[in-house]
Parts: structure tokens; C-alpha cells; sequence
């Protein structure tokens, strides 16, 4: 599909929604993260998933502007972009591991974590391919975060691990509509509609982890993030 653009000034803007759809995006995630570290400043549960949510609304923002100067800056924001996206699933998988009891279980779980992030990153920098990013998010989110919190609410029976797991399965839906390039038209295209519903799932998520952080994972404000 051809792609959008404008011309401002003698500059040549690409993908304009697709920027405004991304800023949105950064707006909402900086919004979340200010309201999860105000919760309780001894839940790490909160804290972990704010930085999800950082560090998202910092690639989003970089990507944001990747899309609409590309025509000059060429692959170096997106790549950029896509680094600092695998901090923001890292903290999300840090978060998830803390429904588990075994703490044996969760180092291993750790190493897991550093292992296969800093494999898939060096991957995504060497060829330059979003595959890698996709597939840090698949285990990452699709299968790390997912798993533990369905495993928990059985457990448990709290509704907020129920909105966690609607917001990934609504982030799985926007990575299907990326990955099948389902547009509307050169101006509405998979990153704008995909962007939106990643914002649905924000919301879940946001309403999940702070159903979550009332009761549980309280720890002294000195630990590691």
C-alpha cells in the first residue's frame, strides 16, 4: 500500500496518524505510569508494570517520530525504538514472575528472562527485522506474563488478573492486524488500528494491576526494582 505523507514547509511528514496514534499511546502510558508509582510505594508489583509502562511510552514516542521523519532518519529511530521496547516487556516479564511462590522458580525464571531478551535484541540489532521484537513480545507477554496470571487467578479468583489477561488478549489481537497488514486506506492503516486497540489494552491492564496491587505484593521500598 502506498504510503501516507504531507509536506510541511518543504518537510515531508510520513504517516502522520500513524504519529498521532503513537503520541496517544505515549500519552496514555506516561499517564498509567504516574498513577501506578503513586499506589504504594512498597507494592513491586506496581512498580515493575509502571516501568512496562515507561518504557512503552518511550518507544512509542521514538517510534512516533521514526514513522514521520523516515524519509530522512531511514531505519535508525525505528531500530531505536524497537530496543527500548524490550526493557518495557523485561519489566512486564519481572512483573508477572512474582505471582509465583518459588523463589527458586523465579531465578530461574530471571535467567530465562535476560537470556532470551538479550538474544532476540541482538538479533533485531544485527538484521534489523521487527520479527524479533514480535517474538520478544510473544514470549514475553503472549506466554510469560499470560500463563502466570491465568495460573494465579485460579489460584486466587481476584478480577484483576481476569483484566490483565483481557488486555493481552486484546494486545494479541492489534499484533494480528499488524502482522495480516489490515488497513482501512493509505491514511488509516495496521499501525493506527492496532494503536488504538493497544490503547484498550492499556486500559485492562491499568485496571488489572491496580485491582492486583490493593492486596498483594507488598515489599520494603529499599528492594531492587
Amino acid at each position: 500500500m502506498e504510503q501516507s505523507f504531507v509536506i510541511l514547509y518543504g518537510i515531508t511528514l510520513s504517516e502522520p496518524v500513524t504519529f498521532l496514534t503513537d503520541m496517544l499511546i505515549t500519552i496514555s502510558c506516561i499517564y498509567i505510569y504516574v498513577r501506578l508509582r503513586q499506589l504504594n510505594e512498597n507494592n513491586l508489583y506496581a512498580r515493575r508494570w509502571s516501568l512496562f509502562f515507561l518504557y512503552l511510552g518511550i518507544s512509542t514516542f521514538i517510534g512516533g517520530f521514526a514513522h514521520l521523519f523516515v524519509q530522512y532518519t531511514g531505519k535508525s529511530l525505528t531500530l531505536f525504538s524497537w530496543l527500548v521496547s524490550f526493557a518495557s516487556v523485561f519489566y512486564a516479564e519481572k512483573a508477572s514472575i512474582l505471582t509465583y511462590n518459588s523463589n527458586k522458580f523465579k531465578s530461574t525464571m530471571i535467567y530465562l528472562i535476560k537470556s532470551h531478551t538479550a538474544l532476540l535484541m541482538l538479533l533485531a540489532i544485527f538484521f534489523i527485522d521487527f520479527i524479533y521484537v514480535k517474538i520478544n513480545s510473544t514470549i514475553g507477554i503472549g506466554i510469560i506474563t499470560l500463563t502466570s496470571h491465568i495460573v494465579k487467578y485460579t489460584k486466587e479468583k481476584n478480577i484483576g488478573y481476569i483484566y490483565i489477561i483481557l488486555g493481552i488478549f486484546v494486545a494479541f489481537s492489534s499484533s494480528i492486524i499488524h502482522t495480516l497488514k489490515i488497513s482501512i486506506s493509505k491514511w488509516v492503516t495496521y499501525n493506527d488500528i492496532g494503536h488504538l486497540l493497544l490503547i484498550i489494552c492499556l486500559y485492562f491492564l491499568y485496571i488489572g494491576i491496580k485491582k492486583v496491587s490493593l492486596f498483594k505484593y507488598l515489599t520494603p521500598a529499599m528492594q531492587k526494582i
